[in-house]
């Protein structure tokens, strides 16, 4: 490959995004994947590591052959989409990865919605879903408003409790902007699983409230780190509760009653939601530009206090990350450009070669 990286102390730096996309892309098609599903995960990993989350970036790579080793994920699956009313939709992903099933769902709840106003959508039996602001980025600049969220195996405490007994459930809410859509895209945990395992390899520092160890203690050591803690206590477990009620109850392919205790089977399945909504079936498209500049002057001109030099918009921080990142070239952290050399090396795919 042609792609070029530039050797920093913590890792690489890839001058071109697209081919890193080329190259997560390849991984995944010696794997059998086809050359289009695999140049859709790419797109999601990679959007991510330009925005600045490496936790979703490519550093997933490594955990998704994983996946695929253990049958669960399929890579040749193919999505179904069930019809259960004119804009009410059930997709059966079949252990499709979580990027390919959601852009799909994303694909046809826009043009359900743009026939009908609206389309609700759910995603039954898929992995992993990637960043989820990606799916709410691609809505939101064809003209769709949305709430995307998704479900999986407890790896976060339910507040108060000990044990690993909640998803850490991502929610994204997006509507349209211009060419700067308001993106909103969070975790129901203080900080998501994989921010646990970089700090495990010394990527990233643990505060205080944000995980405990495998006995149910408050720990700041990486290294005992083993259970993510819901975001507000209360506040955050009782989302992920209902986002496990919306998802997998509603599609009845529920996750959580399954896996909490010991007859789990400890495999990987995740759910999704999606809610499309068409802003001009609402409002005049162009009353409703002008509204939200006007929202987004009022609130970039309050006044910040001690502490912060400006006040951010949701997914404005990403939005610079990424530019700055497609300008000057996508960072790769050291721990993962290991895990991807080795993957390379495995499956007969050129590496990007440091300058």
């Amino acid at each position: 490959m042609g792609t070029k990286a530039v050797a920093t102390r913590s890792g690489v730096v890839i001058r071109d995004y697209r081919e890193l996309e080329s190259f997560a892309a390849a991984l995944f098609v010696a794997k059998g994947m086809s050359a289009e599903d695999a140049a859709t995960l790419a797109r999601v990993l990679v959007w991510a590591d330009l925005r600045g989350t490496a936790s979703h970036g490519v550093s997933r790579v490594q955990r998704y052959m994983e996946m695929i080793a253990a049958g669960e994920l399929d890579t040749r699956a193919r999505v179904a989409v069930e019809e259960k009313g004119p804009s009410l939709l059930l997709m059966r992903a079949s252990k499709a990865a979580g990027p390919i099933s959601m852009t799909a769902m994303a694909e046809v709840a826009a043009e359900r919605a743009d026939r009908y106003g609206s389309c609700i959508g759910i995603v039954s039996l898929t992995t992993h879903t990637g960043a989820i602001g990606f799916y709410g980025e691609w809505l939101a600049k064809r003209g769709f408003a949305s709430i995307i969220a998704a479900s999986g195996p407890p790896m976060m405490a339910y507040h108060g409790a000990r044990i690993p007994s909640l998803s850490t459930s991502p929610i994204a809410m997006a509507v349209p902007r211009g060419d700067s859509p308001l993106i909103l895209d969070m975790a129901t945990s203080v900080v998501s699983m994989q921010r646990l395992l970089q700090a495990k390899q010394g990527e990233a520092v643990l505060e205080p409230g944000w995980a405990l160890d495998e006995d149910g203690n408050p720990t700041t050591d990486a290294a005992r780190a083993s259970i993510a803690m819901p975001l507000g206590g209360a506040k955050g477990s009782g989302l992920s509760l209902m986002i496990e009620c919306l998802t997998g109850l509603m599609a009845g392919t529920p996750i959580l009653a399954a896996t909490i205790g010991p007859s789990s089977d400890g495999r990987h399945r995740q759910n999704g939601l999606m809610v499309v909504i068409k802003v001009a079936a609402l409002c005049d498209p162009a009353d409703y530009a002008r509204d939200i500049e006007q929202l987004a002057g009022i609130i970039k001109l309050l006044k910040p206090r001690e502490g912060f030099d400006e006040i951010l918009l949701p997914g404005e921080r990403g939005a610079r990350v990424s530019a700055k990142n497609r300008r000057e070239g996508v960072p790769v952290s050291g721990a993962t450009w290991t895990s991807l050399a080795a993957q390379a090396e495995s499956l007969g795919v050129a590496l990007p070669a440091p300058l």
